[in-house]
């Protein structure tokens, strides 16, 4: 295992994978610290550590406190063009206020190791508008803000669910997992590629990053067919508190007909059959093509805001 120690003495370490209970706990204490109640799951940091180019031995980070208590994580992950990072440092409210240097710097290292020789790479860490801590940390270090990202929220209530109004022509259709795979991979890739900071992935990478989280559930993803065309898909997992829905992609030629409201409907009506009392998303805020708005008038409000923080990291010498 690779122990590091900062130029303070503070020492750094890879996280073991059967401590993932202790890192669960970390960032659960972050989340109550936040919003009051904790929002992330094993099974969201189960799916983070098994990434394609993710490596635990090298691209995460704790520090513990004196007590044996977690004090920091942190971790980093690169995207298929090689110089788009997207990482995070959580640092817990009692024990964690003096370890955000040393967690930033093992970031920008750690990503500059990864940058191709004579570029630049984006290093992504989203803030929670409420944690002012981790806000001026990262402004301190030259962080700046970019881009607002909303959580949007809403609670069902089985008896008043509306009715999806399908358009004429379309069928809606729950996904079928080994048959519909490529036709939905080039779909979703179109309707998201003007978003921001997309990257187009292969075919390969993304059915992994979809289907191997342990939630993943084919018969909570819809699609929207045009005959033999794929119109529009909307991608949801079952959660402990609340479903998700992780992404709702419609392809342009299909825009403007309702069909990302007809989707959102169906899945309303499918977790609401599973129990669930609430579902939510999270949505740029400057979405181009107007999510916000569609999530409003699907009865959705913000309950959460988010800063993304980003940073010019040069390649290493």
């Amino acid at each position: 295992m690779t122990v590091e120690r900062d130029r303070g003495g503070t020492v750094l370490k890879p996280p073991r994978r059967d401590e993932s209970g202790r890192v669960l706990a970390l960032l659960q204490a972050c989340d109550v610290a936040e919003y009051g109640v904790p929002d992330t799951q094993a099974e969201d940091l189960e799916w983070m550590w098994s990434l394609p180019r993710f490596d635990l031995e090298l691209d995460a980070r704790v520090i513990e406190a004196p007590p044996g208590i977690l004090a920091g994580y942190a971790a980093v992950d690169v995207r298929a063009d090689g110089t788009s990072f997207d990482a995070d440092v959580s640092l817990h409210p009692e024990h964690g206020a003096d370890v955000g240097p040393a967690l930033l710097a093992f970031l920008e290292r750690r990503t500059a190791e990864r940058v191709p020789s004579g570029k630049f790479g984006e290093l992504a860490i989203p803030a929670a508008a409420v944690n002012r801590a981790k806000r001026e940390l990262l402004e301190a270090h030259a962080y700046r803000p970019k881009r607002t990202f909303f959580r949007m929220e809403i609670d069902l209530a089985p008896d008043g669910l509306t009715t999806p109004s399908v358009p004429d022509g379309i069928e809606v259709r729950r996904f079928r997992h080994g048959l519909d795979d490529g036709v939905l991979y080039e779909a979703m890739e179109e309707a998201f590629s003007r978003h921001y900071r997309h990257v187009r992935l292969s075919a390969e990478e993304w059915a992994i990053r979809r289907f191997s989280h342990p939630n993943f559930d084919p018969d909570l993803w819809f699609v929207a067919w045009d005959g033999e065309r794929v119109a529009a898909a909307i991608l949801n997992y079952p959660a402990a508190d609340a479903g998700w829905v992780t992404e709702l992609g419609v392809r342009p030629p299909w825009r403007g007909r309702g069909l990302g409201m007809a989707l959102l409907l169906t899945s309303f009506a499918a977790f609401a059959e599973r129990g669930q009392r609430r579902v939510a998303l999270g949505v740029d805020a400057e979405n181009v093509d107007g999510a916000t708005r569609l999530y409003e008038r699907a009865g959705m409000h913000v309950t959460k805001r988010f800063e993304i923080y980003l940073k010019s990291i040069p390649a290493a010498a």
